[in-house]
């Protein structure tokens, strides 16, 4: 069995399990969710203040998107993480690790593929729900392009790769679905906290997630993305060589 193969059997598997179903409805849900709310949220909360004479501003096609990657932020990639929290250990508590890893498929092939699987999936749901938003900000707001909405959405594509690294790395140093998904969660958490720091926060993965908003918004340039979208790369490497060195390390 080659590394390709395994990569297809892979994707396969996600196919046949409830992942199918549950990672593009929740992302499908934000994607619509996303305009509406936006396009509504004053009239919304004009009818809870009651009588309360509440003067609001109208309402921006930005504010869709704006919406968008923080519910995405918030429910997806929790979503995500649970998904694929197992991705390694599932093999390993039903010890069908043994019979791929004795079929020509080595340690690195399995972990790469493990991972390339889960962000295939990942990108094709991703890809969808973009879609989704921007033709429900077609249809509710008077425009919907900006010229850096496709770097924006490229920008919080690559986080959600990163959040998938992290979980991978997770389910390979542990041997529970708890310690993985703990672990997993820790980072999604925690990562954004980290871009707060002074002098490298602004470096860091955790500025990404940001930074997809800001940019539409015209709090930020474009070019401020480069090194945080470098350095994120980097550590989705850096991540999956751990795995990998972490996993031939381990016995089966």
């Amino acid at each position: 069995m080659t590394g390709f193969t395994f990569f297809i059997k892979e994707l396969k598997e996600i196919i046949k399990t409830q992942k199918i179903f549950i990672i593009p409805s929740i992302f499908l849900l934000v994607a619509f969710s996303s305009p509406l709310s936006a396009k509504y949220i004053n009239e919304i909360l004009k009818m809870a203040g009651g009588n309360i004479n509440i003067v609001l501003p109208e309402p921006k096609f930005t504010d869709s998107y704006a919406q968008f990657f923080k519910n995405f932020n918030s429910m997806c990639l929790f979503v995500m993480v649970l998904s694929f929290m197992g991705v390694i250990v599932d093999e390993r508590v039903r010890g069908s690790m043994i019979l791929v890893l004795t079929k020509r498929v080595s340690r690195t092939q399995f972990i790469v593929s493990k991972f390339t699987a889960a962000v295939t999936f990942y990108t094709l749901s991703f890809i969808v729900s973009v879609g989704a938003c921007v033709y429900y900000t077609y249809l509710l707001f008077p425009t919907f392009y900006h010229e850096n909405l496709w770097v924006s959405f490229l920008i919080f594509w690559l986080y959600g790769v990163f959040i998938i690294s992290i979980t991978v790395f997770a389910s390979t140093i542990t041997k529970t679905h708890m310690m993985a998904g703990v672990i997993g969660i820790i980072g999604l958490l925690a990562i954004p906290l980290i871009a707060f720091i002074p002098k490298i926060g602004k470096y860091t993965p955790g500025k990404l997630s940001e930074l997809s908003t800001n940019i539409l918004l015209g709090v930020n340039q474009a070019s401020e993305a480069l090194i945080p979208f470098i350095v994120t790369a980097a550590l989705v490497i850096v991540l999956i060589i751990l795995s990998v060195v972490t996993f031939k390390r381990q016995e089966i």
